[in-house]
Protein backbone atom coordinates (compact mmCIF):
# COMPACT_ATOMS: atom_id res chain seq x y z
CA UNK A 1 0.00 0.00 0.00
CA UNK A 2 2.91 2.45 0.51
CA UNK A 3 4.06 1.60 -2.60
CA UNK A 4 0.64 1.80 -4.23
CA UNK A 5 0.55 5.45 -2.79
CA UNK A 6 3.94 6.60 -3.48
CA UNK A 7 3.20 5.60 -7.11
CA UNK A 8 -0.11 7.87 -6.95
CA UNK A 9 2.03 10.45 -5.39
CA UNK A 10 4.15 10.53 -8.13
CA UNK A 11 1.31 10.43 -10.75
CA UNK A 12 -1.09 12.87 -9.56
CA UNK A 13 2.20 15.13 -8.85
CA UNK A 14 0.42 16.11 -4.83
CA UNK A 15 3.01 15.83 -1.78
CA UNK A 16 2.11 15.41 1.80
CA UNK A 17 1.37 17.88 3.84
CA UNK A 18 1.65 18.61 7.75
CA UNK A 19 -2.15 19.23 9.41
CA UNK A 20 -5.60 18.11 7.72
CA UNK A 21 -5.61 18.60 4.21
CA UNK A 22 -8.16 16.59 2.17
CA UNK A 23 -5.74 13.99 0.87
CA UNK A 24 -4.56 13.73 4.70
CA UNK A 25 -8.31 12.60 5.27
CA UNK A 26 -8.86 10.58 2.42
CA UNK A 27 -5.30 8.58 3.11
CA UNK A 28 -6.32 8.32 7.01
CA UNK A 29 -9.72 6.69 5.49
CA UNK A 30 -7.69 4.23 3.35
CA UNK A 31 -5.87 2.98 6.14
CA UNK A 32 -8.98 2.83 8.83
CA UNK A 33 -10.69 0.63 6.07
CA UNK A 34 -8.06 -1.76 4.80
CA UNK A 35 -6.87 -2.32 8.55
CA UNK A 36 -11.01 -2.82 9.23
CA UNK A 37 -11.28 -5.48 6.47
CA UNK A 38 -7.40 -7.31 7.51
CA UNK A 39 -8.92 -7.43 11.16
CA UNK A 40 -11.41 -9.55 9.87
CA UNK A 41 -8.81 -12.17 9.43
CA UNK A 42 -7.84 -11.93 13.00
CA UNK A 43 -10.89 -12.62 14.54
CA UNK A 44 -12.82 -15.25 12.22
CA UNK A 45 -12.23 -18.61 13.12
CA UNK A 46 -12.05 -20.06 9.31
CA UNK A 47 -12.10 -18.46 6.18
CA UNK A 48 -15.93 -19.60 6.12
CA UNK A 49 -16.26 -17.08 8.77
CA UNK A 50 -14.31 -14.28 6.97
CA UNK A 51 -16.52 -15.01 3.99
CA UNK A 52 -19.98 -14.50 5.84
CA UNK A 53 -18.18 -11.51 7.34
CA UNK A 54 -17.58 -10.30 4.01
CA UNK A 55 -20.22 -11.21 2.60
CA UNK A 56 -22.38 -9.69 4.97
CA UNK A 57 -20.89 -6.30 4.64
CA UNK A 58 -21.04 -5.86 0.98
CA UNK A 59 -24.42 -6.79 1.27
CA UNK A 60 -25.40 -4.60 4.14
CA UNK A 61 -26.88 -7.56 6.35
CA UNK A 62 -26.38 -8.93 9.59
CA UNK A 63 -24.24 -12.11 9.11
CA UNK A 64 -25.89 -15.49 9.64
CA UNK A 65 -24.19 -18.03 11.64
CA UNK A 66 -21.90 -16.27 13.24
CA UNK A 67 -21.85 -15.44 17.15
CA UNK A 68 -20.53 -11.74 16.95
CA UNK A 69 -20.98 -10.10 20.11
CA UNK A 70 -20.68 -6.47 20.46
CA UNK A 71 -20.54 -5.88 24.33
CA UNK A 72 -16.74 -6.54 24.45
CA UNK A 73 -15.64 -4.46 21.58
CA UNK A 74 -17.83 -1.96 23.26
CA UNK A 75 -16.68 -2.07 26.95
CA UNK A 76 -12.79 -1.98 25.13
CA UNK A 77 -13.63 1.34 23.54
CA UNK A 78 -15.14 2.97 26.28
CA UNK A 79 -11.94 1.70 28.52
CA UNK A 80 -9.46 2.73 25.35
CA UNK A 81 -11.76 6.27 25.16
CA UNK A 82 -11.58 7.39 28.59
CA UNK A 83 -7.70 6.11 29.70
CA UNK A 84 -7.53 8.78 26.35
CA UNK A 85 -8.96 11.49 28.17
CA UNK A 86 -7.46 10.72 31.11
CA UNK A 87 -4.08 10.43 29.79
CA UNK A 88 -4.14 13.28 27.35
CA UNK A 89 -0.95 15.49 27.64
CA UNK A 90 0.12 13.45 30.67
CA UNK A 91 2.95 10.89 29.05
CA UNK A 92 4.69 9.35 31.33
CA UNK A 93 8.38 9.41 28.99
CA UNK A 94 8.62 13.09 29.16
CA UNK A 95 8.40 12.72 33.09
CA UNK A 96 11.22 10.12 33.29
CA UNK A 97 13.48 12.23 30.60
CA UNK A 98 14.74 14.28 32.84
CA UNK A 99 15.72 12.28 35.26
CA UNK A 100 18.92 10.04 35.53
CA UNK A 101 19.91 7.42 32.78
CA UNK A 102 19.94 5.05 36.09
CA UNK A 103 16.72 6.11 37.47
CA UNK A 104 14.96 5.59 34.15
Amino acid sequence: MILLERLFSKIFNFEFKEGWSFINVLLLLKTFIISSFIWVFFRAENFEKVKLIFTALVKNNKATNSDLSYLIPFVFAVILILSDFLLYNNRFDKKLEPLNTTYR
